[in-house]
């Protein structure tokens, strides 16, 4: 009973289909940069600035920064539906399939770490410690967080190019470093480094990608 051979591809055909690999990566970057993707970045650095700028802040006025955090996660939670409901206006309906994935995507994130810290129950832990332990730990739950949002920077960056992959982990190492040698300023550092991250990246897919 004859079979049949699979030959390997000839260099012209795999010249071929890598070819239409790139097209295809460069035509979802050019849908990407003409949605609302790159400005809805750009909001997301704001609102991340924003928010950890409060609990700075709400630290340095009373160690107790869950009051004013709320209010942080409140204007943050409301950012990400406005963009939500703007992204729903987009009219091409292959730019709104772009374009429903980030708030969701934002949104998903905000839920896991939820999740994670009713699993972990962190605070049970901070209700017997003295203001300075309050503070440290508190500190190692929210690098831990900042630090699993930029994992999904490389995550992504093995999809859409390099620069997320490299701006991911530089983001990892910032955080570390204001961890270690900025403990005053923590939250400070973070929210300006951060919410620069996703500024730059906004501008970065408006500029480079179209």
């Amino acid at each position: 009973m004859n079979q049949d051979i699979a030959h390997p591809p000839s260099p012209d055909e795999a010249r071929a289909t890598l070819a239409e690999i790139d097209r295809t990566r460069a035509q979802m970057r050019s849908d990407i940069a003409q949605s609302s993707v790159a400005p809805n970045m750009i909001i997301a650095g704001i609102l991340w600035m924003g928010n950890l700028t409060i609990a700075q802040f709400a630290f340095a006025i009373a160690r107790l920064p869950y009051g004013l955090s709320h209010l942080g996660t409140i204007f943050t939670i409301a950012g990400v539906l406005g963009m939500a409901v703007f992204q729903t206006r987009q009219r091409s309906p292959v730019i709104r399939s772009y374009n429903w994935r980030i708030p969701v995507l934002f949104l998903a994130g905000f839920g896991y770490a939820a999740i994670l810290l009713l699993v972990a129950e962190p605070w049970s832990l901070l209700h017997n410690l003295n203001a300075a332990d309050y503070a440290m730990m508190f500190h190692k739950i929210s690098a831990c967080i900042f630090i699993a949002v930029f994992l999904g920077y490389v995550i992504m960056g093995l999809w859409v190019g390099r620069f997320f992959v490299w701006l991911g982990l530089l983001m990892q190492a910032l955080i570390l470093l204001g961890y270690y040698f900025l403990p005053d300023y923590f939250y400070l550092w973070a929210g300006i480094t951060g919410g620069s991250a996703f500024i730059l990246s906004g501008v970065f897919i408006r500029k480079f990608w179209k």
